[in-house]
């Protein structure tokens, strides 16, 4: 939020705002190889993400989602909806990224038409291509639960879909006790059209007395027989024989026992002909059953380690062979979740034998699970020989990605999203395969980044992920125009720009030198300088141009903080800060005007004197023309003396002078003299930061050699939150630092990029949620269920003033605190939020007298479903209005102050997705384009806005798709001219504007049109560099578009 105080120092008028001195950066994303720096921190990325979700979705006892607290949600949720009054009416509009997908763990090719592709995204939803994955639709989103774990179809073209999270997505089963929560499953939903509607399997079905679908790995269909269903659980083999009606769980037994075996099932396959099933537990046990039906109790048998079984697997993957119906491959992985062996059995599952040749153990390069997370990710499939039917390949991923063909090699380089054109580039962490029966040589992979292609049997691959936008943001930041940037997962932080090149809605990740760039968390942008900050995890913190993919190191000691998964910013910036520290000096000194450069032969020289300082008064007899050894000295009565002769003009300034002997070759030739200056006058000078212009009334006249010292009122703080201390000579990435335990940390003048960040650091415990206020002296930092504010940042310079910061705690919240939005209005009230599944209190509460010694804590959670809510806003166009980010999409209320508060949904246009982040841009008119727009970042949906709320505002940017492009205008950017195509209905009543981004119109067109289509060159080169907005006016009605002038 912007404040605007009134100082001896003042900002000249409103910056030039949004795209001024932002370079629109032509460069490609950078190529970025999966470093063994960052395979060691991949495993470690996995778990971390999951101990965070715990901390903020579990109970707050053992961070496990209990099935009676969910359940019980999803009957508030389904309650509402059924009886719900109209909600407050938001739309949303996805903005991106369109090109990055999310984790997939459901990759199918249909059985009948090859060019029709289906995936399931872990929190993105079910989507499908009718193009062979060119580009992707979906019309998921409303449905009870919609996470996914697998995705099948039967050879009748029946889909279907596990829902809830597997075995494989949080380290383990929650109900082991790993403090991991985990999405239970509600069962499995089926298709009967393509996936065009979904319905649930009322068999499998989880309620409280039949809990065998809650956790589901894999599903797996007969290939002889569409409705014989074997399904992989965490509570062991179920198998239906009449397509899901009804369900037997005793084919596999306790050994010396008739109990069925209730083991979590990793792995199933059932054989090429369909009369063999292969089963693989998490224990390490295999069991193959010949004769696969439902009367045969018991029938499995376990293969023995006397059989050359390989005991002692935590994690396996079975592929059954596509040319030999007896045989089958097993990937083994052990407890430290990395590769055992890979072996096979010729006969059925009764012996095995390691595969020969196998997996090059000894090539440096062979390091498929990093530091071990095969817990996570583990892709291993055998297909066909893209030109010999009687071979089969072998393929098996982790991290990385390597192919059997007859050699085993490393098959592709991995990284995480935009590889740019590198045909080698497949995104990291591999889950899933699917290939074309009809041309094996079309292959699709389903990893981290979405899902990718190749088109001859794997040796180039290239993404197809256009418009399967489900990337997975922790948080996102705004910037003043139509910008969005935010942190993902496995994606790092991606930038949403109408300044990058390609289509508007296309991301592009950024890329830190000299630190690791992996999962992306809390970003910031500014709204005064071309500056952000981005993150990946454990504090790697880097800073560059607000639309550059590159950027460096802005850590220091603190960067690779390994007590610290989750790296936590918050940017507070002013233009006009009364309380600055920090000074220029103005020294009234000879100034030397360059006029021109000698040549050795040239002597007469004119010009005019035009002190840049329009108070300056110049002292006449002061003047001098001339290089530094040869100068001509105004005589005071027009002419000059010296070495030369020439004229001077006292009323105009201007002069002209004739030297002796010309000035040397490239001797400067300057315009020397002094002024004064009188009290009262203004000075126009340049803050450190950005140049940005400053006036400065003096208050005392100014003569020669006198400085004046001029607050510099443009300042900045960048705050992170650290586990430890690093002293002097120490860093966390040298695992040294010894000082206090965990705290915040401060980085004054935070957006001058001509200055490296000096943090200083303040005790008494990180934060989680970080918020300034509007003055920038206060910091509320949200500390598990309580807040800490933290008092007395304006006069924060030294480590020494760090050290006398006093904190405020403010208590009397349920659950973890996991959002705080300071009222627009009123800087003493708060809107705060709290996570945690099982929490039986609110999870929205009011705080007022916020700045005070005694804030005060208000419930108003009202009738709100007892889900984690992640943020909230005031909505700055009517603050009464709150605006929530829960575990279930977005929900609002129109009177957050009424006695009992009523929140309705607000996922008609959305869908009921994870919302993280909710931000709302609230600066004003003439400082921001996008005023009043909110945005929305999602845990698997990608980024959303929304001009519901949006207030009447100048005409060409009042619609509420304002940022769609309505008229076709090309070169764009453009140096000298557009061309611009248009339909218009009423050619006697047309006219264009082009309008600047603070709104001034810049020109008028009246064009010579015609009803329909039309065409006209537009000049653009007198217009300054910057960004524009031309509107179209037809009528009554408009159209505009926006455009980039170089």
């Amino acid at each position: 939020m912007k404040i605007k105080i009134l100082s001896v120092a003042v900002l000249t008028g409103l910056t030039v705002l949004i795209y001024s001195g932002i370079k629109n950066n032509q460069e490609e994303v950078s190529k970025v190889s999966y470093e063994a720096r960052e395979t060691e921190t991949n495993n470690a990325s996995a778990k971390g993400a999951a101990e965070y979700w715990s901390s903020i979705r579990g109970s707050v006892e053992n961070g496990t989602i209990n099935d009676e607290d969910y359940n019980k949600v999803l009957q508030q949720v389904q309650n509402r909806r059924s009886s719900r009054a109209d909600g407050i009416g938001l739309e949303f509009e996805p903005i991106g990224p369109t090109n990055i997908g999310g984790r997939t763990r459901g990759l199918v090719i249909d059985i009948n038409d090859p060019n029709i592709i289906y995936a399931a995204s872990v929190t993105g939803g079910f989507f499908r291509s009718l193009n062979g994955g060119n580009t992707w639709t979906t019309s998921f989103g409303k449905e009870k639960i919609l996470t996914t774990s697998w995705l099948t179809q039967a050879s009748d073209g029946t889909l279907y879909l596990a829902t809830g999270a597997s075995s494989f997505e949080l380290a383990g089963s929650s109900e082991n006790g790993n403090s991991t929560p985990k999405e239970p499953g509600k069962g499995i939903m089926k298709s009967m059209n393509q996936g065009l509607t979904w319905t649930f399997l009322k068999s499998t079905e989880v309620v409280d007395t039949d809990q065998r679908f809650r956790t589901i790995n894999e599903i797996k269909i007969s290939p002889i027989d569409p409705d014989i269903i074997a399904v992989a659980t965490s509570r062991g083999l179920q198998m239906s024989f009449d397509a899901g009606v009804t369900w037997v769980d005793d084919l596999i037994c306790n050994t010396g026992s008739a109990n069925p075996f209730t083991g979590d099932i990793n792995s199933l396959e059932f054989s090429l002909d369909g009369k063999k099933l292969w089963v693989g537990s998490d224990d390490g046990r295999f069991f193959y059953l010949n004769n696969v039906s439902a009367t045969n109790s018991c029938g499995f048998v376990q293969a023995l380690t006397d059989d050359g079984w390989v005991a002692g697997s935590r994690r396996m993957k079975l592929s059954a062979s596509v040319i030999d119906p007896l045989k089958v491959y097993v990937a083994l992985t052990d407890a430290g979740d990395v590769l055992i062996d890979i072996v096979e059995s010729v006969d059925g599952g009764k012996t095995f034998n390691s595969i020969n040749p196998n997996v090059p153990y000894s090539n440096p390069n062979f390091d498929l699970f990093g530091s071990g997370q095969a817990w996570y990710d583990l892709l291993f499939k055998v297909v066909p020989h893209p030109s010999d039917a009687t071979r089969e390949n072998m393929w098996i991923g982790g991290v990385d990605l390597w192919r059997y063909d007859g050699n085993w090699t490393q098959a592709a380089v991995g990284g995480r999203a935009n590889g740019g054109h590198n045909p080698f580039f497949v995104h990291v962490d591999h889950h899933i395969m699917a290939y074309n029966k009809s041309n094996p040589s079309e292959l699709y992979f389903g990893n981290d980044g979405g899902v990718f292609k190749s088109l001859d049997g794997g040796y180039e691959f290239f993404d197809v992920n256009k418009g399967y936008m489900t990337s997975q943001f922790y948080s996102i930041d705004i910037g003043n125009f139509d910008y969005v940037i935010g942190g993902t997962q496995d994606n790092g932080c991606i930038i949403v720009s109408p300044l990058r090149p390609g289509d508007s809605d296309f991301g592009a990740v950024v890329f830190n030198e000299n630190i690791t760039n992996g999962d992306g968390f809390d970003c910031v942008v500014s709204n005064i300088a071309n500056v952000k900050y981005t993150s990946a995890q454990y504090n790697n913190v880097g800073r560059g141009l607000i639309v550059d993919v590159k950027g460096g190191a802005a850590c220091g000691q603190y960067c690779d903080d390994q007590g610290h998964f989750y790296t936590k910013l918050a940017l507070w910036e002013t233009k006009n800060d009364p309380t600055s520290k920090f000074f220029i000096d103005f020294e009234v000194d000879t100034v030397a005007d360059a006029i021109d450069l000698g040549t050795g032969i040239r002597k007469t020289f004119s010009g005019k004197i035009e002190p840049v300082q329009s108070a300056a008064e110049v002292i006449i007899s002061s003047i001098e023309i001339g290089t530094i050894d040869d100068r001509l000295v105004y005589d005071g009565q027009g002419g000059f003396s010296g070495a030369g002769k020439g004229t001077f003009d006292e009323t105009t300034m201007e002069f002209s002078v004739t030297f002796d002997t010309p000035p040397q070759l490239n001797a400067k030739v300057n315009a020397y003299y002094t002024s004064n200056y009188k009290a009262g006058s203004v000075l126009n000078i340049e803050s450190q930061t950005e140049r940005l212009p400053i006036q400065h009334i003096l208050s005392t006249s100014l003569e020669p050699g006198d400085v004046e010292k001029i607050q510099d009122p443009v300042q900045s703080i960048i705050a992170m939150s650290t586990s430890r201390e690093c002293l002097s000579g120490q860093s966390h990435a040298s695992r040294n630092c010894s000082g206090r335990a965990s705290g915040i940390l401060l980085g004054r003048n935070a957006i001058n990029t001509t200055e490296e960040l000096n943090w200083l650091y303040v005790p008494g415990g990180s934060g989680y949620r970080m918020v300034f206020s509007d003055n920038g002296d206060k910091l509320f930092a949200s500390i598990g269920g309580s807040i800490d504010r933290l008092n007395g940042l304006n006069d924060v310079y030294t480590q020494a003033d760090a050290e006398n910061v006093t904190r405020t705690r403010i208590s009397g919240f349920t659950g973890i605190v996991t959002g705080i939005s300071i009222h627009p209005n009123d800087p003493e009230t708060l809107i705060v939020t709290t996570g945690n599944y099982g929490v039986t209190a609110s999870h929205v509460y009011i705080v007022t007298g916020a700045m005070g010694a005694n804030p005060i804590v208000k419930d108003v959670g009202g009738d709100l479903p007892s889900f984690p809510v992640y943020d909230a806003i005031f909505d700055v166009t009517n603050p009464d209005r709150v605006i929530l980010g829960t575990d279930m999409g977005v929900w609002a209320t129109e009177d957050i102050w009424a006695s009992s508060v009523t929140y309705t949904e607000e996922n008609e246009t959305i869908g009921n997705f994870p919302v993280i982040d909710v931000d709302q841009q609230t600066l004003p008119h003439g400082e921001a384009t996008n005023r009043e727009i909110i945005y929305l970042g999602t845990h698997g949906r990608g980024i959303w806005k929304s001009g519901s709320v949006v207030t009447g505002i100048t005409p060409d940017l009042t619609t509420a798709k304002v940022w769609e492009s309505q008229i076709k205008l090309f070169p764009n950017p453009a140096k000298s001219n557009i061309q611009v195509e248009y339909t218009v209905v009423n050619p006697d009543e047309v006219s264009m504007k082009i309008y600047s981004i603070a709104g001034n119109v810049m020109k008028v067109i009246t064009p010579s049109a015609l009803e329909g289509e039309n065409s006209i060159n537009v000049p653009v080169n007198d217009l300054p560099s910057g960004s524009y907005f031309i509107n179209l006016i037809d009528g009554n009605s408009q159209k505009v578009a926006k455009f980039i002038k170089m």
